[in-house]
């Protein structure tokens, strides 16, 4: 296994009330929009033409395969690309080197497809070496292409950079392979 570079640390779920960041207000108004009386929006509501660029950009889309045994990146915004250093679309959540950053993910995506319902987590990531480097926010929202549960999860994050100089993106951080959280 590759040697760990950055990592997720101190990973909390926060309540959905405490939501501030504009950004994420807005794709969470997109998503309720979508959903209309429904706990959760149909893969066919869901419109990327509606939600705008800025959001777009850091926003993924996972595929909930085996009812959450398997994760697999349907969409993964430029944004991220930029932010990571690598893009994720096509890939399946196992097939990530650093089987703890798929745990924390998994962990996250797990109390969305139980709780049916948008949730929203903060993660500080670190390296060792450097100490803390960001704060990552996930707002994840479910999708439910039939009753008997979420089938996608739609994701949008937002990284407040604590140790970081304005133009670095956490891929600096691990020139060697791509982590995150």
């Amino acid at each position: 296994m590759p040697e760990q570079k950055v990592h997720a640390t101190r990973v909390a779920e926060l309540p959905i009330e405490s939501l501030e960041v504009p950004e994420m207000i807005q794709m969470l108004e997109i998503w309720n929009d979508w959903r209309a009386e429904r706990p959760a929006p149909m893969w066919h509501d869901v419109n990327f033409m509606k939600i705008p660029w800025p959001l777009l950009s850091t926003t993924s889309v996972v595929d909930v395969l085996d009812g959450g045994e398997e994760f697999y990146y349907r969409y993964w915004g430029v944004g991220l690309t930029k932010l990571f250093g690598l893009d994720r679309t096509g890939v399946r959540m196992s097939e990530h080197p650093i089987i703890a950053s798929h745990q924390v993910r998994n962990k996250q995506l797990d109390a969305v497809i139980e709780g049916r319902c948008p949730k929203l987590f903060l993660a500080t990531i670190e390296r060792p070496d450097f100490g803390s480097v960001a704060h990552k926010i996930n707002l994840r929202l479910p999708i439910m292409d039939n009753p008997d549960g979420v089938t996608k999860i739609l994701s949008k994050c937002e990284v407040d950079r604590i140790n970081m100089e304005g133009s670095e993106d956490l891929a600096w951080y691990y020139p060697y392979e791509y982590v995150d959280a």
